[in-house]
């Protein structure tokens, strides 16, 4: 945002990934270039769109099945005065949270429970 006469001059979306409920002691954040996109509102508001154009972000590379979080916050660059903002929820930072190639058991997810070699069927709706 630019007013007063501040200038945006560029950003970063910082983001990390670990398993759900697993978050490491000192979290190793990947850092990506944010870049300005456009002027909202015209150039009047001040108001600006940063973000990604023509990249992609592969979230998935290297992770095996299972329940993940990726947590993420935002720095902005900027002049007069100069210094960085951070969008962080309060220095708790953003979660969200995600499966990949999650399959429960089959047996769990069909209503099977084995139990004492007796087989017994539930409606998965009681489970």
């Amino acid at each position: 945002m630019e007013k007063s006469g501040a200038d945006v001059t560029g950003g970063n979306l910082f983001y990390t990934i670990y398993p759900k409920g697993q978050r490491p002691q000192s979290p190793v954040f990947i850092s990506k270039t944010l870049n300005w996109m456009e002027d909202i509102g015209g150039q009047a508001t001040g108001d600006q769109k940063w973000g990604f154009s023509g990249q992609s972000i592969n979230l998935l590379n290297g992770l095996t099945s299972g329940e993940y979080t990726i947590e993420f916050y935002a720095q902005m660059d900027g002049t007069n005065p100069n210094k960085s903002e951070y969008d962080s929820n309060n220095g708790l930072n953003y979660k969200a949270y995600f499966r990949y190639n999650y399959v429960r058991s089959l047996l769990m997810a069909t209503g099977v429970h084995l139990l004492s070699g007796s087989i017994r069927l539930y409606p998965t709706a009681l489970l």
